[in-house]
């Protein structure tokens, strides 16, 4: 007999986080070793349930049970999107993604640093929709890639890490989540520092903080998650990470913190851009000014 599991419509609240991580959790509980997932009350799925429902499928695989999507249960909306953003093609072999306003749903089960540049290059910051300096540009994408590094060289995720975004041109946001199944930034940390205490949210603020990191020896790291912190909160944006049952939310108005219902062992971040076409993002290369500046600059300025 399978387990079905509802896909409910998700947001990109704590709730449906939450909601998310409890139906990852029915998956693992569940000793059927068949599983469908079922889209019919889902009206809506945003582009980071989209990256964890991958994640869902494929560890499940992982531990050698069988996972069959339900298209027939997809409304017309969502089996649209999930064509769009390459989410169908993935786990059906048929059709191709047109993309539109999607960043593309994409896979990478084993740690290659080229390929999620070139992703983040080609599909997140190189489409026109967000009027950025290609210094600045190159630099944000850097710090992504740590995050891609980190997945493989310290959360241990044994299924590597899961991707997909969108635009949203109503919002006026450039939205990209990354998800991994590994061991969580809770524990990384607790390990590193050598306190068990830490709860999951004072160690995610601890993991963006600049300078620490929980690589060893000498080198350097801890850097990629201070300057997207930076970025999104001064050019009204947003990050929300969450770990293990730590849910934290950076925006221009500050830092929540708040503890999820539902656990998650990995870690899923998810970034918001404003692409206001009026705003354009620059580094400024004057060491007396702050490092991000919105407006419009000039050549003399």
């Amino acid at each position: 007999m399978s387990l079905i599991l509802k896909v409910p419509t998700l947001n990109d609240d704590i709730q449906d986080f939450e909601r998310l991580f409890s139906l990852h959790q029915q998956a693992i509980d569940s000793d059927r070793e068949h599983l469908i997932l079922d889209f019919s009350e889902c009206q809506f799925l945003r582009h980071s349930a989209v990256a964890f429902l991958g994640g869902i499928v494929r560890s499940n695989q992982l531990k050698g049970k069988t996972v069959r999507i339900d298209w027939s249960s997809c409304s017309t909306p969502i089996a649209t999107n999930l064509k769009k953003n390459g989410f169908y093609n993935a786990f059906s072999n048929d059709g191709q993604e047109s993309n539109g306003n999607s960043i593309p749903y994409r896979e990478y089960p084993i740690q290659d640093s080229d390929s999620f540049v070139s992703y983040l290059s080609e599909f997140w910051l190189g489409r026109g929709w967000i009027d950025i300096s290609e210094y600045l540009k190159i630099e944000i994408i850097n710090k992504i890639a740590e995050i891609h590094e980190n997945a493989f060289e310290h959360a241990e995720s044994k299924i590597g890490v899961f991707a997909c975004g969108q635009r949203y041109p109503n919002l006026c946001e450039l939205n990209l989540a990354i998800v991994d199944f590994g061991v969580g930034i809770p524990q990384r940390v607790r390990s590193h520092t050598g306190d068990p205490t830490i709860s999951a949210t004072e160690a995610i603020e601890w993991a963006m903080t600049r300078g620490n990191t929980t690589r060893g020896g000498c080198v350097s790291g801890g850097e990629g998650l201070d300057t997207l912190k930076r970025f999104v909160t001064q050019h009204n944006g947003a990050i929300q990470i969450i770990s293990h049952n730590g849910y934290v939310l950076l925006t221009q108005d500050g830092v929540t913190c708040r503890e999820c219902f539902s656990s998650f062992e990995g870690t899923l971040i998810n970034i918001k851009f404003n692409c206001d076409e009026s705003r354009y993002y620059k580094k400024p290369h004057r060491p007396n000014k702050p490092w991000f500046q919105s407006g419009v600059y000039t050549d003399g300025d």
